[in-house]
């Protein structure tokens, strides 16, 4: 979880083996603030669920494609997240670079 503002690094959760990224939230306990906007990305998919400030790019149905408004919508969704995304791609870096036992001090 990173703060959008400041970039900061709120709350790592690591799993062990297959695990949904809406599952390892769920299992890692983290509380979900009411007032908090949450950007997630298709990852998610069933947060809105749980908590009413979650956004998710919107899913293209089976059998139809998306409507240019959606396409639009999930454009500028992305845009908002790629600093997000870099920053992940960072720790992962991090932590091949570092070796799996300092990554493990390193990332809680």
């Amino acid at each position: 979880m990173i703060d959008f503002e400041s970039h900061r690094i709120l709350n790592i959760a690591q799993g062990r083996g297959p695990i949904s990224e809406l599952g390892l939230l769920k299992e890692s306990g983290v509380q979900l603030l009411p007032e908090v906007w949450y950007l997630a990305d298709s990852g998610y998919q069933g947060l809105q669920l749980l908590h009413q400030g979650a956004t998710l790019p919107v899913k293209k149905p089976k059998n139809s494609p998306l409507s240019t408004e959606q396409r639009q919508a999930n454009g500028r969704l992305a845009r908002l997240r790629i600093r997000t995304r870099h920053l992940i791609r960072s720790l992962k870096v991090l932590s091949d670079t570092v070796g799996p036992e300092e990554s493990e001090l390193a990332l809680p």
